[in-house]
Parts: structure tokens; C-alpha cells; sequence
């Protein structure tokens, strides 16, 4: 595949850490219940502005970034109580700073930060389930930044993450068939089934209730600030999907107004070597990504929404796939210590539906009184068509005189380049984030998840017949035996699908006891509603041809954790977590 990259640069003044100084504390016109203050972060070298300092208050959701001149300003600061100003910038050690303001006072700290040498890091979420320096995190976590993300001309949630190390990207057939691996995580089937890998998008689950799988080309990441991606078991605190490790998705949310828009393409070349597929016959296979959007930050509230289209012909016949996505977050910052966020979207998607490579097979090629063993010849270089399957063979009857059968049978690739792949997902997520001391804080969570996948197997105006297995058969009219194959009809418009509604809901506490212990409690749970014409503890419908085919379950689900993150060294640090989980299903 061929691609361009532009990248663009900007000036930016790197440090990792910093000696900070308060030049002056200037008391200005006041107004309002809350404190205001403002300032300018330089550089102690030559005096000129930090671009990008971060500066926060410890214990309250207020923070803000210095501008292009080093300029920064905080409202709504608590008054009369001392409050912890921290400045970090990469390139600049964190250092704090206590400050008091009176009722409606407006001050101004100037910070003149010193550069040195530490190495830099992010902010994660990690096995903690809060917000952690990443060199701090006791279990393995990577970060996909915004810059990664921009580089990528079709950036789904699976091509973003491949390349971080430990995780293995395999895409076996068409639209839906890309498996996330961390560290070598067991998988069946396509999708990520099996894989134990949890998605989660601002931390609320994607996995689909009925398989556990993320159809990881579904999750477009033109709306994504950032991906977390944490390593193995000790993310336990998010069950047991999560054993091979998590993939967190965060969506953005623009401190100003902005408006979003990009087009990207790029095409697919035609394979070399000794590749002898036809698809790539005077056909050039292309792609698109285009997205538009708008956010904004007016007062207390944030938000953004974005639009995307995705239309991929696919790297290999049938792997054709089309995606209209719609996000939105927004967050309401009630006051210093309190906010509510909401995070939704809903996709479409379309696709054809992947099959193997073609092949030969000849399931008798044993000699005659021997047993059945089978011999099997895959054609892979013609692994970017849709499958030709040939059955053929002898068989020869098993007693005396052993009377060769013989039997070949072809089924042409048009009986699978109809098949299509329907899919709709769709979150709508509510959390309340709530810092009731610098000690402890409270963490609320209620969301709903929609996902439905339908595969269309048929969409001709006449019957197919799909090949099966070989079985023996004696004619009594010509005392003859024959092999006939044991073939599946498929109907048209015949379909199988699922649908399933997700409600749920969870609560955590996070405590400081103190500088060694920090405990997370919480609680977990989710009812699911599935239908479906396969999932089901009745005997499904052999021909399902409308919704009134599917059958319904209900599955409960209900979790309690406990953790204590023990510092036991300034180098050494321990996660001690304990889970429980209940769940159960309204049929037999």
C-alpha cells in the first residue's frame, strides 16, 4: 500500500522539569465568590515564555495551558483555603507552589522555571483505574498520541495500535476479521474473539455483550485525543476480559473553539512475487477517510462533535467495507470539584464477508481396505480472491470387493462474493466525577451500549447450495452405491444476526490513606437483552429470513473490587486487587 504524509512544525521549547520561583503575588481589582489567578511561566535561561506549561490545583479539575507567549489564567479558584499550583512542561520537573486567595481576590504568580534533564512521560489511566504518571504505573502501559493518530490515512482503532510493541495485529480475511493480540493473548476467530483484550472508549465498554469482540475497523479515530494501552493480567480491576490486557480510547475535548476537517486516500498495490490472484487485474483497490467537526468551551462547558466517512475497497476481493461514524462529548464542569461528561456515538458500517483461500480437497486419497484420512491442497496465491472450492475423489467401499466410488464436485467462488456484513454500534455514556476532599474521590458511571451484526448470505433472487461433507449412499433401484454431498441450502434474503442492549452502571471510590496506601473500591454491573439466531438456548430457525426469528436471552452481570496500591520504595510499588463477579442468564 501506498501512502503520502505531510507533517507539519512548530517551535516549541522543550524541558523536563523545572526550579520555580514566585516573582510576585500582586493583589488586583476583586470581584465574584472565587479567587482568579493569572501569570506568566518563562524560561529561567533567557527569560522568554514557556509555550504549553501545564498548570493545575491540586484536588480540583481546574487546570489550563500557557499560551504562545507563556501566559496563563485560572478561574474560579477556591477562596480561603490554601491551594497547591503545580507547573510541569515536557522538559520541566513538576513543582508545587501554595497559595492563598481571598474571596474575589485576582493575583498574579510569575514562574520562572529552570531546565534539567528527566526523562518524560504521560498521564495515564493504567491498572489503577485513575490517573498516573505512566513511569509510575506498576504494570506495562503505552500511549498513541494525537501526532500518531494523524499519520495514519485510514486510522481505525487497529492500525493505530499496531505498532506498539507487544501487540499483534492479524488480518486473516475482509472487513471485521482484524484480531488485537497483547503479548501473545489467545485468539479463535477473527475479531478479537477469544483474544481477552478489553476495549473501552473514555472508559466505557465496546466489547459485544454476546462474543466479547471489538470490531476493531469499526472504531474510528478521527474524534480520538489519545490511546492507552496496558499489558497483561494485572488489569484485573476490569474483569475478566480483560486478562490479555486493555485498550482504552479517549475522545477529544478542545479547551477553545475549533473547527475539524480532513481529507486523506491512499490505494493498494498490486501484490508481487508469486501472487497469481485475479483481483488485482486491471482493478486498483482505494481508500478514503474524510471527517468534519467542531468544538468549542464556553464557560463551564466543553464540547465536540464530529462527523466521519470511511469507504475502503479492500486489500482483497470481498474485503470492501463502508463506515458513516458520528461522536459527541461534552463536559459540564459544575464547579471546581465537580463535573459531569457525556460521551455517545453511533456508526454504521457495511462490508463483504471474508472467506478462506480456495482449495482442493480430496478426502478419500487413501488405497483401497485403508482408512480415510483426507489430503487437503490450499492455493495461496490466489489469497486475494474469493475462494473456488473443489471436493473430489475415490472412495472405496469398505468391504469386499472394495468397490471404487468415485466423486468430484466444484463450488464456484459466486456462491460467496454476495455475502455482506451489516453492523451497528452505538454508546451513550454518562459519568459524574465528584473530589470530595484531596483524600478521596467519587467516581460515577451509567451508559448504554447498542450492537447488532448481521451476516447477509444470500442476496440473489435464487436458492444456493453450499458445499458440505461427502456421505455414502446406496441406490436399492440400481443396488449401486454413490457419494452424494451434504449440502446447505440458503435461501434468499436468509440472514443470521444479533442485537443486544446493554444497561449499565458502576460507582468507585478512590482513598489516599496515606502516602504508602491507596485503596480503590467499586461496584459493577450491566443487564444485557440479546436476540439472535444462533445464541440461544432454544433450538434456533434452520432458514431465519426476518426478525421474527430471532430469540431472546437476557444476561446479569455483577462485579465488587477492591485494590490497594502499596508504595513499598520510592522504587518499588505493588498492586494487591481482589474481584468478584456474578453472572447469569434467564434460560437453561
Amino acid at each position: 500500500m501506498k501512502k503520502k504524509q505531510a507533517k507539519g512544525s512548530a517551535m516549541k521549547r522543550l524541558a523536563l522539569s523545572a526550579t520555580l520561583f514566585a516573582s510576585s503575588a500582586v493583589s488586583l481589582t476583586a470581584y465574584g465568590a472565587d479567587g482568579v489567578l493569572k501569570g506568566r511561566v518563562t524560561d529561567k535561561a533567557d527569560g522568554e515564555g514557556v509555550i504549553g506549561a501545564a498548570v493545575s490545583i491540586a484536588g480540583t479539575n481546574i487546570a489550563t495551558a500557557t499560551d504562545i507567549d507563556g501566559n496563563f489564567v485560572l478561574r474560579n479558584v477556591p477562596a480561603s483555603a490554601q491551594q497547591k499550583i503545580t507547573v510541569t512542561s515536557i522538559g520541566y520537573a513538576p513543582i508545587t507552589q501554595t497559595i492563598t486567595l481571598s474571596d474575589g481576590q485576582t493575583a498574579t504568580l510569575n514562574f520562572s522555571l529552570g531546565q534539567t534533564t528527566i526523562m518524560a512521560s504521560e498521564v495515564v489511566v493504567g491498572a489503577a483505574l485513575y490517573k498516573q504518571d505512566r513511569l509510575d504505573v506498576p504494570v506495562t502501559a503505552n500511549v498513541v498520541s494525537t501526532e500518531k493518530i494523524k499519520e495514519e490515512p485510514n486510522p481505525t482503532l487497529d492500525s493505530v495500535v499496531q505498532d506498539v510493541p507487544g501487540v499483534v495485529v492479524n488480518r486473516a480475511g475482509g472487513y471485521g476479521t482484524s484480531t488485537v493480540q497483547i503479548r501473545g493473548s489467545n485468539t479463535f476467530q477473527g475479531g478479537a474473539i477469544g483474544t481477552r483484550v478489553q476495549g473501552l472508549y473514555d472508559g466505557f465498554p465496546i466489547n459485544t455483550p454476546t462474543t466479547g469482540e471489538v470490531v476493531w475497523t469499526n472504531v474510528n479515530m478521527n474524534a480520538a485525543d489519545k490511546v492507552e494501552v496496558l499489558k497483561g493480567a494485572a488489569a484485573t480491576l476490569y474483569g475478566s476480559g480483560a486478562m490479555g490486557g486493555v485498550i482504552n480510547v479517549f475522545g477529544s475535548l478542545p479547551d477553545k473553539f475549533e473547527v475539524k476537517a480532513g481529507v486523506s486516500s491512499g490505494f493498494y498495490d498490486k501484490p508481487g512475487g508469486d501472487d497469481e490472484s485475479t483481483y488485482y487485474d486491471g482493478n486498483t483497490p482505494w481508500f478514503w477517510n474524510t471527517y468534519v467537526g467542531v468544538g468549542n468551551k464556553t464557560g463551564k462547558l466543553n464540547y465536540s462533535v464530529l462527523y466521519s466517512h470511511a469507504d475502503n475497497d479492500g486489500y482483497r476481493e470481498t474485503s470492501q467495507s463502508l463506515l458513516n461514524d458520528v461522536k459527541f462529548k461534552a463536559r459540564y464542569t459544575i464547579n471546581s470539584k465537580q463535573y459531569i461528561q457525556l460521551s455517545s456515538y453511533y456508526n454504521e458500517t457495511k462490508g463483504g464477508y471474508p472467506t478462506t483461500w480456495s482449495f482442493e480437497m480430496d478426502p478419500f486419497s487413501v488405497p483401497a481396505g485403508g482408512t480415510a484420512m483426507g489430503d487437503y491442497t490450499p492455493y495461496p496465491e490466489l489469497g486475494f480472491d474469493t475462494s473456488t472450492r473443489r471436493i473430489y475423489g475415490t472412495y472405496f467401499l469398505p468391504f469386499p470387493p472394495f468397490t471404487p466410488v468415485p466423486f468430484d464436485e466444484t463450488f464456484d467462488k459466486s456462491l460467496f462474493t454476495d455475502d455482506t456484513v451489516e453492523r451497528k454500534n452505538a454508546l451513550l455514556g454518562l459519568n459524574y466525577v465528584n473530589l470530595l476532599s484531596e483524600a478521596l474521590s467519587l467516581d460515577t458511571r451509567i451508559y448504554y451500549t447498542y450492537n447488532s451484526s448481521r451476516i447477509n448470505y444470500n442476496n440473489t433472487d435464487a436458492t444456493q447450495v453450499y458445499p458440505g461433507a461427502p456421505e455414502l449412499a446406496f441406490d436399492p433401484i440400481t443396488a449401486t452405491w454413490a457419494l452424494t454431498l451434504k449440502t446447505k441450502d440458503r435461501l434468499p434474503d436468509e440472514f443470521n444476526a444479533d442485537k443486544s442492549n446493554r444497561y449499565g452502571a458502576g460507582v468507585k471510590l478512590d482513598y489516599r490513606v496515606s502516602d504508602q496506601h491507596r485503596l480503590l473500591f467499586g461496584v459493577d454491573g450491566n443487564i444485557v437483552d440479546v436476540k439472535s439466531t444462533q445464541y440461544t438456548a432454544e433450538i434456533p430457525v434452520d432458514h431465519p429470513l426476518s426478525d421474527s426469528d430471532l430469540n431472546s436471552i437476557q444476561e446479569k452481570n455483577f462485579a465488587v473490587f477492591l485494590q490497594d496500591e502499596f508504595k513499598m520504595t520510592d522504587r518499588l510499588t505493588a498492586l494487591l486487587s481482589v474481584r468478584y463477579d456474578w453472572s447469569g442468564i434467564d434460560a437453561d
